[in-house]
């Protein structure tokens, strides 16, 4: 994840996704999102955001928008637009131009792009996204995931692959829609939502339970005070737990994850993530010994 302007690869580009393999990540997390003319393309943000020349600030839905006026603005080849955001970890909070290093290594990709070009032994945590300031309606929801899913059946071939969402009807729409792959319910813990099911642990694992889900997706921030026992909660609802969020920069956070039976670590810091599922206390971890299971011995990293 991008959190200040200038960084040295673009996040959820396909150089992104071949710096975290070769830094040893096992699978790799990303956002998908479709534009108006069916394409899924991978693009975090609920909006893109350009400054034009005039010093107007532009925002734009992906899903309203055709896949080529999304690439052209996303590689900052609109005439008239400058690719801004505004960075999690920036001194300023005011929109920035949106560059790094090297800006080549910045290109837009689509899912397609994605499939097609990533190592294939690199599994995939494909993350549905959806708008955090309005609700998705039935129609929406099915033509998102049936693009998604014609992409699939076309491109796939033999990657290891599994969804997750933070919208709980979505998990539940694409579960109804195919049994494949598995489905994940991602969740911050954290009572911000209007939406009360994407509050708490109690909600997610009632929807997980409810919709037959295979796991959830937890901020390991808020799930580290009590880890243990909201593991196993999980656990014995017969879910399976992966986490994310800052706290999974620390070696010592991913060590004690793994003691408490987290299957898998969404990271920004794909070394912290390597060492602790390396090191020697835990190459005999029961944990990492279910070859079985969906991630086994897994680390991922944000790309």
């Amino acid at each position: 994840m991008n959190t200040v302007p200038g960084e040295p690869f673009r996040e959820n580009t396909l150089d992104s996704v071949f710096e975290g393999f070769k830094a040893g990540a096992s699978w790799i997390e990303f956002d998908v999102q479709v534009t108006q003319d069916g394409v899924p393309v991978i693009w975090h943000d609920d909006h893109i955001v350009t400054l034009s020349e005039a010093g107007l600030y532009i925002h734009q839905e992906v899903s309203e928008i055709s896949c080529a006026q999304f690439m052209a603005l996303a590689s900052n080849r609109a005439i008239g637009h400058r690719l801004v955001r505004q960075f999690a970890h920036a001194e300023s909070r005011e929109m920035l131009p949106w560059h790094c290093d090297d800006d080549s290594r910045g290109s837009p990709a689509t899912f397609v792009d994605f499939l097609k070009h990533s190592p294939p032994e690199l599994g995939f945590d494909v993350e549905l996204k959806f708008f955090k300031d309005r609700p998705t309606t039935f129609a929406e929801r099915q033509s998102y995931l049936k693009n998604v899913l014609e992409v699939l059946k076309e491109h796939v071939g033999d990657r290891r692959l599994f969804f997750s969402s933070f919208e709980p009807d979505v998990c539940i729409d694409l579960r109804r829609m195919q049994q494949e792959y598995p489905v994940f319910f991602l969740t911050t813990l954290q009572k911000v939502h209007d939406d009360a099911r994407r509050n708490t642990l109690e909600a997610a694992i009632e929807v997980s339970q409810g919709a037959e889900l295979d796991g959830i997706v937890a901020c390991a921030d808020y799930m580290l005070p009590d880890l243990q026992q909201n593991v196993e909660r999980a656990k014995a609802a017969g879910l399976m737990v992966l986490t994310y969020g800052n706290a999974n920069i620390e070696e010592t956070h991913i060590k004690a994850q793994i003691s408490a039976g987290v299957a898998a670590i969404c990271t920004d810091r794909i070394s912290a993530a390597v060492n602790a599922f390396t090191s020697e206390s835990f190459l005999n971890h029961p944990v990492l010994e279910k070859k079985d299971q969906t991630m086994p011995k897994t680390s991922t990293v944000n790309c």
